[in-house]
């Protein structure tokens, strides 16, 4: 991994309107989903966690930097460049908020291929489809993002002929999350059920 501590990067900009609330004041083993989450990437050697809200900053009393979007209604796109552009680290690892089950393994994986090589970004592939809200980012992303945005781009998908992109093959992901939990989202009431019944399995490999 590179001599330099990478980031995290929380995005928590959601409005969360499928369910009706907040999704970081949903409940999961107790605590909110937000400290989970924070609970769980502490284990590794972050510099710096942040939280990157919409326009409104909220206080959560956790462990992490907490910061408004630079570009408020821009999306996804708009919280990774703020989050890179607060960052002090040159890696950063991206994570959505209601993504409450990451791989350690993994995240460690795409760090190291990050550190090793002058990738823009390293983005997971999930069949046919890209896992860009489970990634890593260089700073080096900062430009192409503001540029697309600025020209009316909000996908996370059309940044990436402008960058130099890894797309890591499912051979990696079989090796280090076979099952693919790193990527189950919560966007709905039964989503949420799911990860309960999810849980017990995901603690019993959660840093294999």
């Amino acid at each position: 991994m590179s001599r330099e501590k990478p980031s995290a990067i929380i995005l928590a900009g959601g409005k969360g309107r499928r369910l009706g609330r907040d999704k970081t004041t949903l409940l999961l083993k107790g605590e909110t989903i937000l400290g989970w989450l924070v609970s769980l990437i502490s284990r590794l050697d972050f510099l710096e966690t942040f939280v990157v809200y919409g326009e409104k900053i909220k206080s959560s009393g956790l462990p992490v930097l907490e910061v408004g979007d630079l570009l408020p209604g821009t999306g996804s796109l708009g919280g990774i460049y703020t989050g890179l552009s607060y960052s002090s680290s040159d890696l950063n690892f991206v994570i959505a908020c209601d993504m409450p089950f990451p791989s350690l393994p993994l995240i460690r994986h795409l760090l190291e291929r990050s550190a090793s090589s002058r990738y823009d970004c390293v983005i997971p592939r999930n069949g046919n489809y890209l896992e860009p809200l489970f990634a890593v980012y260089r700073k080096t992303c900062i430009p192409v993002i503001r540029d697309q945005i600025q020209q009316g781009h909000l996908r996370i998908a059309e940044i990436l002929p402008s960058l130099n992109p890894l797309l890591l093959p499912e051979i990696d992901l079989d090796r280090f999350d076979p099952r693919r939990l790193s990527f189950f989202n919560i966007n709905t009431a039964d989503d949420l059920i799911r990860a309960e019944t999810l849980l017990g399995e995901f603690e019993e490999n959660v840093d294999r």
